[in-house]
């Protein structure tokens, strides 16, 4: 897909996580502090594991950085083939441009029936707002236009929370359909919704994989939020490598937080700590697979489709961001 030449700068405030604390400016620690520091992470790399634990607990990981680490360096960031052409995409041999501008022109029919609120009260949720914190403008209007055009009579959430909202008003319009949970940590207001059949409070890697390919094999539609992390124990490994290739019917489905045909914003592995691995994954699965096709892409429509993005966002008055991701299965 070569002619393609647009890329934005990625940003995850509606959908996806912000940086929450600020930088140590390094003219406030003098090189001896420097150095004591240096010494006391060296030391801590190589405690045994019960104490690093504790750490971890606390929310610090300290780890040895060099060319086996999978924690990119400040300088393998920099240096990253990902971010040498600013302007040119570097995985891109899975998009079929016409075949997604078809795709938006049939789904942006549904576009104009979608008119929540800008604000809501995080507090007290009731309902989706343009303004929530974790998934809005593209991804939001995406997953209502899909299942209105879909019209699934179930759907089946690995995460969830205000993308949630976003289905029980899609499922409200086409007047049937109920969606089923698998979220461990579910938000106060997840057994409110009226299309929640069921919430599965566990890790989906803790659900056994035949029990959890029949939840998917009895949805139209599967829609995952995931830790986005390719790591030992991960939820990515266990959907992508354990469940993925045992489904055997067709099916709908959505990955979030995928900047393709991009890498992972730059800006915010630089400073956010971000270095979330789950779209190289997907690239690698999408890659020459008869099976899977893809459908859209928030980012992909943000940065390469504006006219279009625009078209489908008219009139919400929130921008055309997004890092939701579509493809079909077609596995029966």
């Amino acid at each position: 897909m070569k002619e393609v030449n647009k890329k934005g700068e990625g940003n995850f405030s509606g959908g996806g996580v912000e940086s929450t604390g600020g930088f140590v400016d390094a003219k406030s620690m003098s090189a001896e502090e420097m150095q004591t520091l240096i010494s006391l992470a060296k030391k801590i790399i190589w405690l045994e594991p019960g104490v690093r634990e504790r750490l971890q607990k606390a929310k610090v990981n300290v780890v040895p950085s060099n060319f086996y680490s999978d924690i990119p360096s400040v300088a393998d960031i920099r240096e990253s083939f990902e971010y040498r052409e600013e302007d040119v995409p570097v995985f891109d041999n899975i998009f079929d441009l016409e075949a997604l501008r078809s795709f938006i022109d049939v789904i942006q029919v549904y576009a104009k029936e979608f008119t929540p609120p800008s604000d809501g009260d995080r507090e007290n949720v009731t309902g989706f707002y343009w303004s929530n914190p974790a998934f809005s403008r593209l991804d939001a209007m995406s997953y209502y236009c899909m299942i209105r055009h879909f019209k699934p009579k179930k759907i089946l959430e690995i995460g969830s929370g205000f993308s949630t909202l976003v289905a029980d008003a899609a499922i409200k319009a086409n007047g049937f359909g109920e969606i089923v949970c698998i979220e461990p940590y579910p938000m106060d207001f997840l057994e409110n919704i009226d299309s929640v059949k069921e919430i599965v409070r566990e890790k989906v890697q803790d659900i056994p994989v035949a029990d959890a390919v029949a939840m998917i094999d009895e949805s139209d539609i599967w829609f995952i939020d995931s830790t986005h992390t390719v790591k030992i124990g991960s939820d990515c490994l266990y959907i992508y490598l354990k469940l993925m290739p045992e489904v055997k019917t067709k099916t709908i489905v959505h990955s979030h937080d995928i900047y393709l045909p991009f890498g992972m914003p730059k800006s915010s592995a630089l400073n956010s700590h971000i270095y979330w691995t789950e779209q190289y994954l997907l690239y690698a699965y999408l890659l020459d697979n008869p099976k899977a096709s893809v459908l859209f892409g928030s980012w992909f429509t943000h940065c390469c489709m504006n006219i279009e993005a625009k078209k489908l966002m008219e009139g919400t008055g929130v921008g055309t961001r997004g890092a939701s991701f579509w493809y079909s299965l077609n596995c029966d």
